[in-house]
């Protein structure tokens, strides 16, 4: 198990670079969206069945095989297994759909949603708030009423922004290489192919 999980984190990291992984600019992008279309011979049962029995559930922190997720009854969400904590890990989302006897699979990887989630109202707070701290202070400025620490309102929303987007940028970046990692694991594992251009949702 260990050999398998070095051979697809090798996989992952260089030798899988899919045409059509497309999306943000950067892995390393707060919101970064790739998307990518498998088709496999395997039916969608068959491929979630598979899955089943490739990947650890979600929360087994014990478990020793390379991706951790779960399946519904057309889909798949799962991500690599680390041993470090990141809350901006990337996931993968998975869609099967029949396509002739087998499936055509939409991939999509993305931080989770609730973390997706939380940084958007995070955020959204941040400029609320910062926004009308730093408008107070401007205001005071122009009105000659500023304190000695005035000048806190402005460079104190400021710094949390800078902060926050920094935290989740070098989260970004400590899984730059998943989304690679887990298109080459569905891929051998549901002996699936890019789909052509043609036969692309």
């Amino acid at each position: 198990m260990l050999e398998e999980r070095a051979r697809f984190s090798k996989i992952g990291a260089s030798a899988y670079q899919p045409t059509s992984l497309r999306g943000g600019a950067s892995p390393a992008d707060v919101f970064s969206l790739f998307m990518l279309e498998l088709v496999s011979p395997l039916s969608p049962s068959e491929s979630l069945a598979r899955l089943r029995q490739e990947v650890d559930p979600q929360w087994n922190l014990l478990g020793s095989k390379p991706v951790m997720g779960s399946t519904g009854r057309s889909n798949f969400r799962g991500c690599k297994r680390i041993f470090y904590g990141n809350a901006f890990r990337t996931f993968v989302f998975a869609e099967f759909q029949e396509f002739g006897s087998g499936s055509r699979i939409s991939l999509r990887f993305g931080m989770s949603t609730f973390t997706t989630i939380f940084l958007t109202l995070w955020f959204a707070m941040a400029a609320l708030i910062g926004g009308a701290m730093t408008i107070y202070a401007v205001t005071a400025y122009f009105r000659g009423e500023a304190q000695p620490e005035t000048w806190v309102f402005i460079a104190g929303p400021l710094t949390i922004a800078g902060f926050g987007i920094g935290i989740v940028k070098f989260g970004r970046w400590l899984g730059r290489n998943e989304s690679g990692f887990l298109a080459a694991f569905l891929q051998t594992k549901l002996e699936a192919t890019e789909a052509p251009a043609s036969h692309r949702g």
